[in-house]
């Protein structure tokens, strides 16, 4: 009786030991892709052979994985990656070492909590169903991508070393970072966001805010950047508060209808080597199948540019990236203008006709 009770005991004592794994599958991959976890070959995984294991990322050819509880007792994983999985919820608030967490096209649902992982410097949650992600508190996340998720909005303020943030396709309305002087790269194309200041971003580089709701975005103090890309968005105005920088290549606001100027407190002009695509042949009061029909060319433009149709023109201005009219005449029927004195640059042409007003972008080479 009395070996019996202590066979219980110690089996009893020995299976206490064990990490608990809801799913089954989930234990059994871990020790066919890290054989050495399970050092006694028991076909189980004790607490003291979690702390072995250092990384964990080669689980992605094994069978379905819906619950990963048992994760929690790896605490000193340094990388993980569980990618492609049907499971819906995660702890790791006790893997606390990680620097690499990938948990990219899963079922995470709701709130996702990595506050207590502040060594943690890549954050990979794309494709996803997560509405919300809690971040550390003076982190030191460098890399952080949630594309395709169901954010409404993300406090990145307590990444002071970010570098690198890719929200595409979620939908937040509002994104502040004013904190994150060390971002490179800004991707946020397909949300909702209105308004973006990026004032003293000083190693901002490269930029997508395509597919927004923006009116207004506001530069100052970016003097390495070199790509705008903000196409189809609502943009009024371009805001350089200290004017243009000369690493600055690429601004792309096509389908942005409403767009009417860019903005500089110094008397600098938009380098001539900048590519500006905009939306071509805008229409503003009355329209019609003729202005409809009225074609520019050609674009960029050296002297002349031409109207595919006679318009009997009222008047018309040409203004310059500060908003400023460089030219404008009265009374003209005609089927081209002579451009050949202007400068290199950006300009805006405002047409008045009879039918209503045309406004063509153009660069003068």
């Amino acid at each position: 009786m009395k070996k019996a009770l202590l066979f219980l005991f110690v089996g009893g004592f020995f299976s206490a030991q064990n990490v608990e794994f809801t799913d089954i599958n989930f234990k059994n991959a871990i020790i066919k892709a890290y054989p050495a976890v399970d050092a006694n070959i028991d076909h189980q995984i004790s607490f003291e052979e979690a702390k072995t294991l250092t990384s964990m990322r080669n689980l992605a050819s094994y069978p379905l994985i819906t619950n990963v509880k048992g994760i929690e007792a790896f605490i000193n994983l340094t990388e993980l990656s569980l990618t492609q999985k049907d499971f819906k919820t995660i702890d790791v608030s006790k893997n606390t070492k990680l620097t690499t967490l990938n948990l990219r096209e899963n079922k995470l649902a709701g709130t996702l909590d990595v506050s207590s992982l502040s060594a943690l410097k890549t954050l990979e949650l794309n494709s996803n169903a997560l509405v919300e992600v809690v971040l550390p508190l003076n982190g030191n996340i460098e890399t952080l991508y949630i594309n395709e998720n169901k954010l409404t909005e993300i406090d990145v303020r307590t990444l002071p070393n970010l570098k690198r943030l890719f929200l595409v396709n979620n939908q937040i309305t509002v994104l502040d970072l004013s904190q994150n002087t060390t971002l490179e790269r800004l991707h946020i194309d397909k949300n909702k966001v209105t308004n973006l200041d990026l004032t003293n971003l000083t190693k901002l580089n490269w930029m997508s805010v395509n597919d927004n709701l923006l009116t207004n975005i506001t530069f100052r103090n970016n003097p390495v950047l070199k790509t705008i890309l903000a196409q189809n968005n609502n943009i009024e105005t371009l805001n350089f508060q200290d004017g243009f920088t000369n690493g600055l290549t690429l601004i792309n606001l096509t389908g942005n209808a409403t767009f009417s100027k860019i903005i500089k407190d110094c008397n600098d002009t938009l380098p001539s080597n900048v590519s500006v695509p905009i939306q071509d042949n805008c229409i503003l009061g009355t329209k019609s199948e003729i202005l409809n029909s009225v074609k520019f060319y050609p674009n960029p433009v050296t002297d002349q540019i031409y109207f595919s149709e006679n318009l009997e023109i009222e008047n018309y201005q040409i203004l310059n990236v500060e908003g400023k009219v460089v030219r404008s005449e009265n009374a003209l029927d005609v089927k081209s203008l002579e451009v050949s004195t202007l400068e290199k640059g950006f300009y805006l042409l405002k047409l008045q006709t009879k039918k209503g007003e045309l406004v063509h972008r153009f660069i003068k080479n």
